[in-house]
């Protein structure tokens, strides 16, 4: 950009003394000025065809130097094809993508340097954006590595075609594991007989079926924000305390024998089976399962030899 020192000559001068302008235009760009403005720039020959040259490098280059320096950066693949196929720039988290070197990709077909897109889900959604410039957001298994998933954004940017890349193996994991979960729980609903506890990290019931609330004779509302351990007998709270310890804090499963206070005053036998509920970022709580007990013939109540207390580890 010029400045305050920019050399600069009006274009009358500039006629007068062209010989003697032309040389100091050889040691830096000599601005010509008409009525003041900034109209035309003086420079050698080589200087302008050396800035022609990197004109258009910079038209036909997708992004900006910075943005392919930040391409590097980001943990999505990224590969820019013109709309012939050529790849003219593969980034490095496609390494974690695919078996294949993106820095070998470069001037190379898309479909030769991934033959695997050929056939896949995504062939057409490509062959589209390079004839019709089409944009294209889809998921797919990956063609590239078995039991992955791949998230795919196909979008013309300038000249050319980027194609960004994202695994999203996580999300269809936890997709297919929360359909499973609905699944269970309408089963469960189902059955009329079993009793779903949600629990929060600390042991406080957040929510509970109406099978549970009609077995233990006692309204959802009742039980919300109450500490689990208060819904068993006072003898055996201690106990079933330190199983759920372990559940919530070892993350491990348990299977219980307990006795449950109905809201009409009596004990009710009950099997009980707690999980931990995992989430990305630790435990999220308990889920527990409770139905009666089946009566044996045994004592009433177990007797734990450590401390005496009516709970029974299944």
């Amino acid at each position: 950009m010029p400045d305050a020192n920019t050399d600069r000559v009006s274009a009358a001068e500039m006629v007068r003394h062209f010989s003697s302008i032309r040389k100091r235009a050889a040691q830096a760009p000599v601005y010509i000025t008409h009525h003041g403005r900034d109209t035309h720039v003086l420079c050698p020959a080589h200087h302008f065809h050396a800035l022609h040259d990197l004109g258009g490098q910079a038209e036909q280059s997708i992004l900006p130097l910075d943005a392919l320096q930040l391409s590097a950066w980001i943990d999505q693949g990224m590969i820019l094809f013109d709309q012939d196929g050529m790849v003219t720039h593969a980034n490095g988290a496609l390494l974690a993508m695919m078996p294949h070197d993106p820095n070998g990709m470069i001037g190379t077909p898309l479909f030769t340097a991934l033959p695997e897109l050929s056939g896949s889900l995504a062939e057409p959604y490509v062959r589209r954006a390079m004839r019709h410039a089409e944009l294209a957001l889809f998921d797919m298994r990956s063609p590239f590595l078995p039991d992955r998933w791949l998230q795919c954004r196909i979008a013309p940017v300038g000249r050319q075609i980027v194609l960004l890349i994202r695994d999203v193996t996580r999300d269809m994991d936890a997709l297919r594991q929360g359909e499973q979960q609905d699944e269970l729980m309408r089963a469960i609903e189902a059955s009329g007989q079993v009793g779903y506890v949600r629990l929060t990290a600390r042991g406080y019931v957040q929510s509970v079926n109406d099978a549970f609330a009609a077995l233990i004779g006692m309204a959802e509302r009742q039980m919300i924000d109450m500490h689990f351990c208060r819904l068993t007998e006072p003898n055996a709270r201690i106990a079933l305390s330190d199983e759920l310890e372990i559940v919530l804090g070892q993350g491990k499963d348990r299977a219980v024998r307990a006795r449950l206070l109905h809201g009409e005053g009596r004990l009710l036998d009950v099997q009980m089976g707690m999980t931990c509920i995992r989430s990305a970022y630790g435990h999220d709580g308990a889920a527990v399962i409770v139905s009666p007990a089946v009566h044996v013939q045994q004592p009433t109540g177990f007797t734990d030899n450590m401390n005496g207390h009516n709970l029974r580890i299944a």
